[in-house]
């Protein structure tokens, strides 16, 4: 069923999709390049990309988060208002305080599979 919806989606990107303009209705963050061409996590991995040494690739994926994990998502921030960052105590001795960037790690859903990723 999702194979169908996919491949239904696929044509009319292909088609048409890839030249309309967007007016985005979010005010959140978030990004990338409108204009990317869309593959599947399968098909991104076949095409190898991201594994070009100075060159960054930019493509675009329909996939839905299935889950957050929570550890990591709330954390104590550094009192430092231009840090913000996780804190961690490493040492019990003298109580320094150590802060670190923590990464949220959520689940992505495709048509194709499913991967963990960090944001």
């Amino acid at each position: 069923m999702y194979y169908n919806v996919y491949f239904r989606l696929r044509g009319w990107y292909t088609a048409v999709g890839h030249s309309e303009n967007i007016k985005s209705l979010s005010k959140a963050g978030g990004g990338g390049d409108f204009n990317a061409p869309l593959y599947t996590f399968e098909e991104a991995t076949e095409a190898r990309l991201g594994e070009k040494m100075n060159l960054a690739d930019s493509f675009t994926v329909v996939a839905t988060i299935n889950m957050i994990r929570v550890e990591n998502a709330i954390y104590k921030a550094c009192p430092v208002e231009s840090c913000k960052k996780k804190v961690n105590i490493y040492d019990i001795f003298t109580g320094k305080k150590f802060c670190h960037i923590s990464k949220l790690q959520c689940e992505l859903i495709s048509v194709d599979r499913s991967i963990y990723w960090s944001l």
